[in-house]
């Protein structure tokens, strides 16, 4: 085998490797934000009729800084406790979810490189043999 394969399929090898890891961690991130939800919503006694908020795109909304509100007020209606783990919860999502793929091609990209590389010169020598009048290498 020659060089330039083995380094693509090395890096083909890889990129699958890291978009697997990418996607084990996000789907481990999810179940663990689910979880903080269910325990967010069981462990919460409401008192008089008041339903707790445990779902985060309410808990990301409320607590979003919006410009021309005071920090020291903003910071009274920040989610605490186990509704700010949710939100460092689902913030641990949404990071995992957005690098696997580019990561992944990225690998795929450079591993592919040589192979293209030689692919093409090998092209480019038949079309100057063809060119030339000669029979192909």
């Amino acid at each position: 085998m020659q060089k330039p394969t083995r380094i693509f399929i090395i890096g083909l090898v890889s990129a699958g490797l890291v978009w697997t890891a990418g996607t084990l961690n996000t789907r481990r991130l999810t179940r663990h934000e689910a979880a903080l939800e269910i325990q967010c919503k069981q462990s919460t006694k409401p008192p008089f009729g008041f339903v707790p908020d445990c779902d985060w795109k309410t808990l990301v909304s409320d607590s979003a800084p919006s410009t021309g509100i005071d920090p020291d007020i903003a910071a009274a209606f920040a989610p605490v406790g186990i509704q700010a783990d949710i939100v460092k919860a689902h913030q641990a999502v949404a990071a995992s979810e957005a690098w696997p793929i580019p990561a992944a091609l990225v690998l795929l990209g450079i591993g592919a490189t040589p192979w293209l590389w030689y692919f093409l010169l090998r092209r480019i020598a038949e079309l100057r043999s063809a060119m030339g009048g000669k029979p192909p290498i």
